[in-house]
């Protein structure tokens, strides 16, 4: 009974058509990728004061009505739309 072989990266190459094998993946390089992608979603809202930024992600991230934010608050909704309004300002201002 023969063992079978285990094929070099230069034949894994030829057996793919081609196509270089993936390197391989460090973890610590996804790791640092994904907490770069969070902090640019996230640094707009550090420039927000406290009930911008609780009228920004509960409106514009998890879809809250400003009516349905104010209820939790114990805000008026016209409030809340204008803490919304200022926070939408100031994120579009960081974005440019």
């Amino acid at each position: 009974m023969s063992k079978a072989r285990t094929q070099t990266p230069a034949e894994r190459d030829d057996a793919n058509d081609g196509i270089p094998a993936a390197a391989p993946i460090d973890g610590d390089d996804v790791a640092d990728a994904v907490l770069e992608a969070e902090r640019a979603r996230w640094l707009p809202t550090s420039e927000l004061s406290d009930a911008e930024r609780e009228a920004y992600i509960s409106c514009e991230v998890e879809g809250l009505a400003p009516s349905e934010l104010a209820d939790y608050v114990s805000r008026s909704a016209s409030t809340i739309r204008t803490q919304l309004s200022r926070a939408r300002r100031k994120v579009d201002e960081v974005d440019r």
